[in-house]
């Protein structure tokens, strides 16, 4: 068979994807992704709702994105993203606009339910990652980590941004502000560069050309891959270890990562401080994004998936087991770079073993259940610091389960062929 080999001298049309992606990944962390710690405390204060009571609310964000991903990746394998993020942001973006006048829990956790039915509001959503995986085979993992960085420089910006309004003004205009800038930067974005799949342009993924007319309706060794269907996918050991793995890490870190400034606060630092510190943790995140995309096209997706994962123990445990401000920063650095990789592994891993043709089906299967995970994590350590009045028990809960999630990754193996998807 003829091999197909990159265009010289022309722009790939598919990194004007990732550009757009990036933008729009990085607007939607004005939404609170990365940053709803520090509007925590003050909005417990102001509204009288426990950390419990809020950490449900979050969840209930989460498990309705879980919810309409099962819907939306067969919506974006026939039409394309386009059309669905600019609809999700609009949801998202007047959603978070109206947060600025909630006044009781209920309102609160109405207007979360919609922000998570936008199914655009957190990392490695199917609507801003199943394009990427599309567009490209051979550079995956570096298209990836770029479309993927606007959640970690997005993450950076916000939690700082978010503070100083909170600080300034109150988080009722943060709200009103983010979902303005929501609407204002991705609805235009999103219409001019989006679209479906190379072939609907005449192209190939990366950017390939085939060397010769009968090889127009083949892809060449170099982007060559077997796609499994949804169903085929489901009946593999691989899919159910990856997924158990992502459960795991899911629940662990759904609830560290809500409570961490809380956490902090609690043991008497400063809340710029511990925003600063945050800040770092989006760096480093943006960081290990980028290796990450390098990283998983030099080396088994499941070794870096893996190291990731024993990055985030450290992190875990070092916050744990010592009280003192360089653990704060060092922690942040570990978690970022550690959560930034994985942020990767998770997207890419899936189409490493199941190809791109149906990955928006496989996904719609598996992200659910990885949300919901995540989704519960956060009410369960509220209820254990409502119960005990401590984060301890949960946080030595949540090293256990990302351990296992590394041990998990680690001894994975590529999914037998039996009977592939026809491609």
């Amino acid at each position: 068979m003829a091999k197909s080999k990159e265009k010289k001298g022309k722009f790939f049309y598919g990194w004007w994807i990732v550009t757009s992606l990036f933008i729009t990944n990085f607007a939607v962390e004005a939404t609170a992704i990365f940053s709803f710690a520090v509007f925590l405390k003050p909005m417990s204060e102001d509204l009288n709702i426990s950390r419990g009571a809020i950490s449900w609310v979050v969840a209930a964000r989460r498990l309705a994105t879980g919810f309409v991903s099962i819907f939306i990746g067969r919506l974006i394998d026939k039409y394309g993203s386009r059309m669905l993020i600019m609809g999700s942001a609009s949801l998202a973006g007047i959603s978070v606009i109206l947060m600025g006048w909630v006044e009781n829990i209920w309102q609160f956790l109405l207007l979360f339910l919609l922000i998570g039915l936008s199914g655009i509001t957190m990392p490695g959503n199917l609507l801003t990652s199943v394009p990427v995986q599309k567009w490209f085979v051979r550079k995956r993992g570096r298209a990836t980590s770029f479309a993927a960085g606007g959640f970690g420089v997005g993450g950076m910006t916000f939690v700082l941004v978010h503070q100083q309004i909170i600080d300034i003004f109150s988080w009722r205009i943060a709200w009103i502000a983010s979902g303005i800038f929501v609407l204002v930067v991705i609805l235009p974005v999103t219409w001019i560069f989006i679209r479906r799949q190379p072939e609907d342009m005449g192209l190939l993924p990366d950017g390939e050309t085939p060397t010769n007319q009968a090889d127009k309706s083949q892809l060449g060794d170099s982007t060559e891959e077997i796609s499994w269907t949804g169903r085929a996918a489901l009946k593999t050991t691989t899919l159910w270890q990856v997924l158990l793995a992502y459960l795991c890490i899911s629940f662990a870190m759904g609830g560290v990562q809500v409570h961490r400034v809380a956490f902090w606060e609690d043991r008497g630092y400063d809340r710029s401080l511990i925003a600063s510190s945050f800040s770092l943790d989006a760096f480093m995140f943006f960081g290990g994004i980028l290796s990450a995309g390098f990283l998983v096209e030099k080396i088994p997706v499941r070794f870096v998936g893996s190291y990731a994962m024993f990055i985030t123990v450290l992190a875990l445990l070092v916050t744990v087991l010592i009280d003192a401000k360089w653990v704060m920063f060092f922690s942040a650095i570990a978690f970022g770079i550690g959560q930034g990789t994985n942020a990767v592994v998770q997207v890419h891993i899936w189409p490493t073993y199941f190809g791109r043709r149906h990955i928006g089906a496989i996904r719609g299967y598996i992200v659910p259940g990885i949300v919901a995970a995540q989704a519960l994590g956060a009410p369960f350590t509220g209820f254990v610091f409502d119960s005990v009045g401590s984060y301890g028990p949960a946080y030595w809960a949540a090293i256990g389960l990302a351990l296992t999630s590394a041990i998990l990754l680690f001894i994975v193996t590529t999914p037998k062929v039996q009977t592939p998807a026809s491609i």
